[in-house]
């Protein structure tokens, strides 16, 4: 995700003079920008009748579907602003709404038991049932980042170190997982909060680059995700060739030029839709397109209708068993 350009600077530099409250806004993009993609969302609704069932059956082999979304370290420098924790806990919002006709991103419940886990039921063509989990954690434990760089509040390397190992378990475990957040030059996905360009972040970018265990997790792991979608900058050009060899039988989201986080929120909310309604091949493409400005940005890469597995795996200990 890139940077601003110093042209918005004042922009945001005024913006960021509102003080936070509680991840309730995000103070850049409007606050009803998730109803509002998914109004597009559903204008563009392919009919019931056009679902393709027969190619998720990789995906739902065991029965069950279960979805990972990290919210990655995300500050914008020019506004001040840390935007994860509020991406996470809007988009956890929007979830738990009821469900209008042709919509599927919504009506979950959510866990009293465990943070960040929403689950629900549905219905397939066949009458079977589906249950359905998605997990949801953000890196950044202030939306300040004057703060998150500067006196980083108390427990926050632990928090960073815990996301970041959650992700890597993901890539073994999950069905679909998803990153929004910076790309990081390529040494991402990044959890940790640190000024770009500074002593830290060469640090992180030289010496622990995450990729290696992404691709040795993808590579080796009993179970890789069938969806991988990777929301942040230029992620075809940083991460994919590397990742795709790794894990051949996956699908990819990846983008093909530089986002910014209302454009990945779009995105994201319209491949959890698609992937909700078995969407075809074209509506999936189509609905990674909801919310951009015009141009593509987003690309999908291989497709879902791969041949069920007889492999059985042992779920990670935050996602259900029952």
């Amino acid at each position: 995700m890139r940077l601003l350009p110093t042209a918005c600077a004042l922009v945001f530099a005024l913006i960021a003079l509102t003080p936070a409250r509680g991840y309730d806004r995000p103070r850049w993009y409007p606050p009803d920008q998730l109803e509002r993609t998914a109004e597009k969302i559903t204008r563009s609704a392919p009919p019931a009748d056009r679902r393709c069932e027969s190619d998720y059956r990789a995906l739902l082999a065991d029965g069950r579907l279960r979805i990972a979304v990290f919210f990655g370290y995300m500050n914008l420098e020019y506004s001040g602003i840390v935007f994860d924790p509020y991406n996470r806990y809007d988009l956890q919002r929007h979830l738990q709404r009821p469900c209008p006709p042709r919509y599927q991103a919504c009506g979950f419940e959510l866990d009293p038991k465990q943070d960040g886990r929403l689950t629900k039921t549905l219905e397939l063509a066949d009458g079977a049932f589906l249950p359905v989990e998605i997990h949801l954690r953000h890196s950044s434990l202030t939306d300040d980042y004057r703060t998150a760089v500067e006196h980083p509040p108390a427990g926050q390397a632990e928090h960073s170190a815990e996301v970041r190992q959650a992700f890597l378990d993901s890539l073994d475990g999950a069905d679909a997982v998803f990153y929004l957040g910076h790309s990081r030059l390529g040494s991402g996905p990044g959890f940790t909060p640190f000024a770009g360009l500074s002593r830290p972040w060469f640090d992180a970018w030289l010496l622990d680059p995450l990729v290696p265990e992404i691709t040795d997790k993808l590579r080796y792991g009993a179970h890789p995700p069938k969806l991988i979608g990777l929301l942040a900058c230029t992620t075809e050009h940083y991460y994919l060739d590397r990742l795709r060899e790794a894990s051949p039988g996956s699908t990819w989201i990846g983008s093909l030029t530089d986002t910014y986080p209302d454009q990945d929120n779009s995105v994201l909310l319209g491949a959890l839709n698609a992937l909700l309604g078995r969407y075809c091949q074209d509506d999936f493409r189509q609905a990674l397109r909801i919310g951009e400005d015009p141009g593509q940005r987003y690309k999908l890469f291989e497709w879902l209708d791969q041949p069920a597995s007889d492999d059985t795996f042992e779920p990670l200990p935050w996602m259900m068993r029952d």
